[in-house]
């Protein structure tokens, strides 16, 4: 596990809403120690097959005395000299960082496929654990048409999924993930 001391967003902001560069630089050698990203190698076996390069998971913390937190941030995609952010949804939304991320190409036209995507989508979204595994006890998946559902767990009344659509040669032209799935 590797230790990254970098300025957040949250210094950036700071820094900029600084008036004058004695502030700017207190604020940045404040920030500095106060606030770390730890990354930890996810495996490389599940990701290899649908992404080039290697995943980090990234935990946020900070530390300002009384106010310390820590969370996990967003799954770290690097290939080469770049770096895609890899977001954890929290609404109904498209899933355009995790598809940049894919290897050209990338199909889904076996049960085998399918089930190794499945694999990827539990490193990079692990399903939550919050409310005693009941999430975990609805995962499945379904193909419906020239779609893949991935069912993640329930949300009120209804399921949260992540789809993939899929063009007739089975290759993912998107992925979104969505709240309001209904069986």
């Amino acid at each position: 596990m590797k230790t990254i001391l970098v300025l957040t967003m949250l210094s950036i902001s700071l820094i900029a809403g600084a008036e004058n560069t004695n502030d700017k630089k207190a604020v940045d050698k404040f920030i500095k120690g106060k606030i770390t990203i730890k990354t930890t190698l996810l495996d490389k076996k599940v990701i290899k097959r649908f992404f080039e390069g290697n995943m980090y998971q990234s935990k946020i913390s900070h530390n300002f005395g009384n106010d310390s937190s820590s969370n996990r941030g967003p799954v770290l995609h690097v290939l080469k000299d770049d770096v895609i952010a890899i977001q954890k949804p929290s609404t109904s939304q498209d899933l355009k960082s995790l598809q940049k991320a894919l290897k050209d190409g990338v199909s889904l036209s076996k049960e085998i496929d399918i089930l190794y995507f499945e694999k990827c989508l539990d490193v990079i979204y692990p399903i939550s654990t919050t409310f005693g595994g009941k999430n975990a006890a609805l995962k499945e998946f379904f193909v419906k048409g020239n779609q893949v559902i991935f069912i993640r767990g329930k949300f009120f009344e209804t399921l949260r999924a992540i789809i993939v659509d899929l063009d007739n040669n089975k290759k993912i032209k998107s992925i979104k993930y969505t709240l309001t799935f209904k069986k």
